[in-house]
């Protein structure tokens, strides 16, 4: 990787707690005039800051949530929006940055800054880069659309994520640091590369075409396109399948299980389970999914329940797994279960696990520096006589834009957390109401630790 310029982000930890209060009064006979207005501002909800084009170019050397109010044209040869503070998002909020040719980067970070996020707009016409993050971590990008630079479209630094992206008509359309994600996005008519990886990253459900060069470098690919393995379908109770071998897998049908469901051997598996079931015995210590210490696991798109713990990985040096698009229910102590690092939630769906639980109940538990989006967790631990927690994650994690609800009602366990964080985590955009209903002990809504901005 070229190291012209650097960049530095550390993303800030935004928390926004929705409270629901409500409150029944006796008024008298008389029919109340007209209602006054309700309706909260964006900002009463979410404490952001607007950009404006008048405030271009922009330096933002504070953590925050920052977001776009009109389309941006440069007049002038510098940076459209510098990031020098860590924990930063930004939303371009449907809008475009132009570079009418003259301005450099488009967004640049600075170097040593962890956690940016960037997402939802386009940018073209700048004379270097589209993003450019190449020597800081964990840059998150998503549904950005980048065309008409004579650099690389996106630059991004170790441990980064891009998810519904494109790269048109650059130098480079996306190039990637070590442990990195690239999934359904897309590299089109680019000079060089199409995409370029370093170490141990993984592109999924991705395009390459029309590019220069060749449409990936350094890019590992671990099957052919739609040269997948299947797992047999079974309406009886059927063995562990397991998996020793890199490649592509998808669930054929329902599958009924008499102990643990798939065990991972290998690093880099993609498994679809195509809109199927994965149904455990429902009793006993087993998995539905289980992974040690392995490395860019993708499990997508069905459902998980009725085993001890849904989705398993137990080892803290595991990275860069995928759980999207996985309802993980009623299993005896836990939905998604991840330790590890670099790993991503998103779109899940955890309810009814931990019924009667006598351990401690998780929703959703990750470890150090995750990600966990979109999730929809629900009673889970009802009548659990041990902590029940929502979603729990440990320190540099983000957590946003989740419904948490119902959790822990009836419990017995002297704690309730819809949401517990460790050290350092952004918290986001959550929804989180009527945990811990007639239970006995203390009910949190969101518990969090050092570093934290409320």
């Amino acid at each position: 990787m070229r190291k012209t310029k650097k960049a530095v982000v550390n993303l800030l930890v935004l928390v926004v707690l929705f409270g629901f209060l409500t409150a029944a009064m006796a008024g008298n006979l008389q029919p109340p005039g007209a209602p006054g207005s309700t309706m909260k501002t964006l900002d009463q909800v979410e404490a952001r800051i607007p950009i404006k084009p008048s405030d271009m170019p922009k330096t933002i050397s504070s953590s925050g949530s920052y977001y776009l109010t009109d389309n941006f044209t440069a007049t002038t040869a510098s940076h459209g929006i510098f990031i020098t503070a860590s924990n930063v998002t930004i939303d371009l909020n449907g809008y475009s940055l132009d570079g009418n040719s003259v301005g450099k980067e488009a967004i640049a970070i600075d170097a040593g800054i962890i956690n940016t996020t960037i997402r939802n707009g386009n940018i073209h016409n700048f004379s270097d880069a589209g993003i450019y993050s190449e020597e800081s971590e964990r840059t998150y990008v998503e549904n950005v659309h980048i065309d008409t630079v004579p650099g690389e479209g996106f630059f991004l630094s170790n441990a980064s994520t891009a998810i519904g992206c494109s790269a048109t008509n650059c130098s480079w359309g996306f190039v990637v640091g070590d442990d990195s994600i690239i999934t359904r996005c897309t590299a089109r008519n680019n000079t060089n590369k199409g995409f370029s990886s370093s170490n141990n990253c993984v592109i999924t459900e991705c395009v390459a075409s029309g590019n220069g060069s060749s449409g990936l470098e350094n890019v590992k690919i671990l099957q052919d396109i739609e040269t997948r393995i299947p797992i047999p379908a079974s309406n009886t109770a059927t063995g562990v399948f397991t998996i020793n071998a890199s490649g592509s897998y998808y669930l054929q049908g329902n599958r009924s299980c008499s102990g643990t469901g798939i065990q991972i051997n290998a690093d880099n598996v993609t498994i679809d389970f195509a809109g199927f079931s994965l149904i455990g015995p429902g009793f006993g210590t087993n998995y539905g999914v289980v992974m040690n210490g392995r490395s860019n696991i993708e499990i997508r798109n069905g459902s998980v329940c009725r085993f001890y713990h849904g989705i398993y990985e137990q080892n803290s040096l595991s990275k860069s797994h995928r759980i999207i698009d996985l309802r993980a229910s009623s299993n005896v102590n836990s939905g998604i279960y991840l330790l590890g690092s670099n790993h991503l939630v998103k779109d899940c769906t955890a309810s009814y696990n931990g019924y009667t639980g006598t351990v401690y109940v998780y929703g959703i538990r990750v470890g150090i520096g995750n990600i966990v989006t979109g999730c929809t967790v629900y009673n889970n631990g009802k009548s659990a006589s041990n902590f029940v927690y929502g979603i729990h994650t440990d320190a540099g994690c983000t957590v946003n834009g989740n419904v948490i609800t119902s959790n822990g009602e009836s419990s017995t366990g002297g704690l309730v957390y819809a949401v517990s964080v460790g050290d350092g985590c952004t918290v986001t955009s959550n929804t989180v109401f009527d945990n811990g209903r007639n239970a006995t002990g203390n009910v949190r809504g969101i518990h969090i630790n050092r570093g934290v901005l409320l």
